[in-house]
């Protein structure tokens, strides 16, 4: 994510184990991604856009 970015802000976490890296922070120091928001998974799945992350995000917690 970005720190001022209106895409990223309206990402919800709520209720789920996310690690944020925001991208623009002075102490990141790993390849840019194409756009943000933008999730990856462990298997290294990545979906970007905040309407298919939060879509993707609600499924997991309407299964908790």
């Amino acid at each position: 994510m970005n720190k001022n970015c209106p895409h990223c802000e309206s990402i919800d976490i709520e209720k789920l184990k996310v690690n944020i890296i925001y991208t623009d922070s002075d102490s990141y120091d790993g390849l840019m991604p194409p756009s943000v928001p933008l999730v990856q998974f462990n298997n290294g799945i990545q979906l970007i856009g905040g309407e298919t992350i939060n879509t993707i995000f609600d499924e997991i917690r309407n299964q908790k």
